[in-house]
């Protein structure tokens, strides 16, 4: 039995899950460890069968590895259930990181701002790189400068 397993929900009307997050107790002793690097990551990743969205909080260590920390799965990618989603992380970690990287989702960047109000936000350098080939691609095909 682990002592310090986190695990909230909420429900809608229907009695149908709409938020869940869960961490366990050897995740949250390496993030306070992993927490002195400044580096956590927030990425979404919609799963389809189940119309709700998952969320995993993912630190890096002195060896530059990926270690999730926590997780969580939402019906929704609004503002208000990010907000959910990192208050009930901070209640359960009891400590908010100092740096946030995430995609450029705008619901995201309003509940970090909201709920990590002294956690510096950066932006996933591989969404932006990812993002400007495609616009770059695209212009420079539809362009008749190039043809």
């Amino acid at each position: 039995m682990h002592d310090d397993f986190s695990f909230e929900y909420t429900v809608n009307d229907n009695g149908e899950l709409t938020r869940l997050f869960w961490a366990d107790e050897i995740s949250k002793k390496n993030y306070l460890h992993l927490e002195i690097l400044s580096h956590s990551m927030l990425l979404s990743r919609p799963i389809s069968l189940y119309k709700m969205v998952f969320v995993p909080f993912t630190a890096i260590d002195n060896h530059c590895r990926n270690i999730t920390v926590g997780a969580g799965l939402l019906s929704s990618e609004s503002i208000e259930s990010y907000t959910w989603l990192l208050k009930v992380f901070l209640d359960s970690f009891g400590v908010a990181a100092k740096v946030v990287v995430t995609n450029q989702d705008p619901a995201m960047k309003q509940a970090i701002a909201s709920v990590f109000s002294n956690t510096r936000h950066r932006l996933c350098m591989w969404h932006i790189m990812k993002k400007l080939a495609d616009k770059v691609g695209v212009a420079l095909c539809n362009n008749e400068d190039f043809k």
